[in-house]
């Protein structure tokens, strides 16, 4: 992968993480993060501010109801974003050597939501002092199974870890806990993860030139609403014009 000329050390801990958000949008909340590095586990639960939607509580398992969060019925104990994200920055400085942080399809989503939270509570200097970089592991996988029609990490469980149905019920179960089971039943080594990473710098990188694009797009509509809005007022104005005249 490109990582923009930055030098990242092969010597690293690999961490798989994941999170559960209230939606895909700008204004969604993250209400868990989930990390694991062979069996050192990093689980934490957000309060949100607004409710969850009803399509996020179905996907989650995560509910607010009368101010706390509950997890298929289970009362959670929350803390705020900004202590989770503390907590995981100590949780990621145990490792005494560059992490590499592997999720799932996780530039699309994840990286975004996560980096965004950091930089929002200038936690983001600390943290690009301890993770080096991010693996995708959709790609990873497609190496690994070639021409298999879908990567949803939810068919991969069933497909793959059939024997493993029981992380379902278990307290510590991510999606990154399903992932690292797909990665040890297949034996995806460090160099993989290493050769399938994007430094941190470049996805930061990504993520500017994809808030310019937006910004760019949404002016670019603004403009043409106006000029559809001002050739509107000519043409009306012309028709009573014209209508006066008769």
């Amino acid at each position: 992968m490109d990582r923009d000329n930055v030098v990242m050390s092969r010597d690293f801990a690999p961490v798989f993480f994941d999170l559960e958000r209230t939606g895909h949008r700008a204004g969604d909340e993250i209400i868990r993060i989930g990390a694991i590095n062979k069996d050192n586990i990093f689980c934490r639960y957000i309060l949100p501010k607004n409710d969850i939607p009803a399509v996020a509580s179905v996907l989650t398992g995560l509910r607010k109801v009368d101010g706390k969060l509950h997890l298929r019925g289970e009362v959670k104990e929350t803390t705020t974003l900004k202590e989770a994200l503390q907590d995981f920055l100590k949780y990621l400085r145990q490792f005494n050597k560059p992490v590499i942080m592997i999720g799932h399809n996780c530039l699309h989503l994840d990286c975004r939501f996560l980096l965004n939270s950091l930089r929002q509570y200038r936690l983001l200097g600390q943290f690009t002092r301890i993770v080096q970089g991010f693996t995708d592991s959709v790609p990873l996988l497609k190496k690994y199974l070639p021409g298999r029609p879908s990567f949803n990490l939810k068919h991969l469980a069933v497909d793959i870890l059939s024997q493993n149905s029981n992380l379902e019920t278990q307290e510590t179960h991510t999606d990154a806990t399903t992932l690292i089971h797909i990665f040890r039943k297949y034996k995806v080594t460090s160099s993989q993860i290493f050769k399938f990473s994007s430094s941190v710098k470049d996805v930061l990188k990504r993520e500017d030139r994809r808030k310019i694009a937006k910004k760019d797009l949404l002016c670019a509509d603004s403009s043409r609403f106006k000029s559809a809005y001002y050739r509107l007022c000519a043409e009306k104005k012309t028709e009573q014009g014209e209508t006066s005249r008769v």
